[in-house]
């Protein structure tokens, strides 16, 4: 009986440890990326996905793209931090320690804990590590923004965040000509296409010399929110990466309309306006918070540019299927 206890806690080691040797399935700039740290980042991916095991050949390579970006981000963070000579306080070390017994013991103790660890597709070691990634990742943001010196800094000045101001931010208000019912069905081809005329002659008539773009807004909008924000809206250019339909106001200049554009909604007229004075003060703090998160991720993306990375023909074989048996 004896025997058979110290053959079980000698596996509860093993697995906890993560000794067991995993195949090398990247290099990143001389650092390696193994079979049970791909397995995790897989495995978050694939968990937006009902059936992994059916995904297309395609779709499979994109997602394992995906997996391996923020393997490669991940990386390049630490070793950029490793460069700056950023490392984790003693108290930081305790904090990050304490946080994992302390989630050992909530989970119901080291049983479960494997337990939790085989459905997340991960081992003890990888769990550890992505338990520091964050506290890497604010130092890295941290010494970039405050070393102002530095050739890399994403900091500011008022100066210059004015400058990214005025080149990122618009202003924009528009008409919106519903293409749906009241019951949020779509209309008919007939109804459809004439609502796209009525939509192309308000937006001839809006370009006309003269013309209140805000009484036409009162007149033919159909959506809510210029009803209720009729003084319009100011996007960055980031969030108008997302934007089904305005996206397009970066194409015009001040004063300038375009459109119809069509939309899943509707038919859109778009007018772009020069941001307000007082914008800038009122919202100081978000729009830093942007410029850094910005500047920051460009930075990003010039080391991976300038990274050399080297996928491993383990890399090649992982599917959705497979990807579990790569953890040790």
């Amino acid at each position: 009986m004896k025997k058979i206890r110290l053959i079980l806690l000698s596996l509860c080691f093993l697995l906890l440890s993560g000794c067991v040797s995993s195949p090398v399935v990247v290099n990143i700039n001389g650092d390696k990326i193994d079979g049970s740290e791909f397995a995790y980042y897989l495995n978050y991916e694939l968990a937006s996905y009902e059936n992994a095991e059916e995904l297309t050949k395609d779709e499979l390579e994109k997602i394992k793209e995906t997996a391996l970006e923020t393997a490669i981000n991940n990386t390049i963070v630490l070793q950029k931090c490793e460069e700056f000579g950023l490392e984790l306080t003693d108290e930081e070390e305790d904090e990050i320690k304490a946080l994992r017994d302390e989630f050992i013991t909530d989970l119901g103790g080291s049983a479960k804990y494997l337990e939790f660890l085989r459905e997340s597709a991960l081992n003890d070691r990888v769990y550890k590590k992505t338990q520091k990634q964050g506290y890497y990742h604010s130092k890295l943001m941290s010494y970039l923004t405050e070393n102002t010196d530095q050739p890399e800094s994403i900091g500011f000045t008022d100066e210059t965040l004015r400058k990214f101001f005025s080149e990122n931010y618009i202003k924009i208000k528009y008409i919106c000509m519903s293409t749906l019912t009241e019951d949020g069905e779509v209309l008919t081809d007939e109804e459809y296409d004439e609502q796209l005329n009525l939509a192309r002659i308000v937006a001839e008539g809006s370009k006309e010399l003269g013309k209140d773009f805000d009484l036409l807004i009162e007149k033919y909008n159909d959506d809510y929110r210029m009803r209720i924000y009729p003084e319009g809206f100011v996007y960055s250019e980031l969030e108008l990466e997302n934007e089904e339909v305005f996206y397009h106001a970066l194409e015009l200049e001040e004063n300038e309309i375009a459109g119809p554009y069509a939309s899943s909604d509707g038919f859109y007229i778009i007018k772009r306006y020069p941001v307000d004075a007082g914008y800038f003060d009122n919202h100081h703090d978000e729009i830093l918070n942007e410029a850094t998160d910005m500047k920051y991720e460009m930075l990003l993306e010039s080391w991976k540019a300038n990274a050399v990375v080297k996928v491993s023909d383990t890399y090649n074989s992982i599917d959705a299927s497979n990807y579990k048996t790569f953890i040790k």
